[in-house]
């Protein structure tokens, strides 16, 4: 990694890397969620995990940490779903992914002019989560 440690999120992106890189998928999962803001959380009510949107860049322009940490997440929710058979966590990737309402914006949503390093792997990682989920024909189309 090539940017300067300008502040505490910036060191604890470049620690849920290191998470990522040695297969500690939950940990990096739980770290890029918390740089970027949103992903999936434990309600204090009942107990079970709800999806929090992740929030808009402030002031016009986020910081470079916050949109590698969205596309990260979404990352490691699919390799961790897939490695665990578990649906709800590629499911809760496509919607990182793909997000596209008024409260809650996708990676591809935010990024759709291809403003973002991690744009085509998106689109890529799309493709694989559709394909974890068995949804062959949308994913043929994505991968094409």
């Amino acid at each position: 990694m090539r940017r300067a440690a300008e502040d505490a999120q910036t060191k604890t992106f470049a620690a849920a890397v290191t998470e990522l890189q040695n297969g500690s998928l939950t940990s990096a999962r739980l770290s890029f969620g918390s740089v970027a803001g949103g992903g999936l959380v434990q309600d204090g009510e009942t107990g079970k995990l709800v999806f929090k949107p992740f929030p808009g860049a402030e002031g016009g322009k986020a910081k470079w940490y916050a949109d590698y940490a969205q596309y990260h997440y979404a990352l490691c929710l699919v390799r961790e779903g897939l490695s665990k058979d578990e649906t709800p966590l590629i499911e809760a990737a496509l919607k990182v992914l793909d997000g596209d309402g008024a409260a809650e914006k996708g990676f591809l949503a935010r990024y759709k002019e291809g403003k973002s390093r991690w744009y085509a792997d998106a689109l890529l990682l799309r493709a694989q989560a559709l394909l974890g989920l068995k949804k062959h024909d949308d994913a043929m189309a994505a991968f094409d």
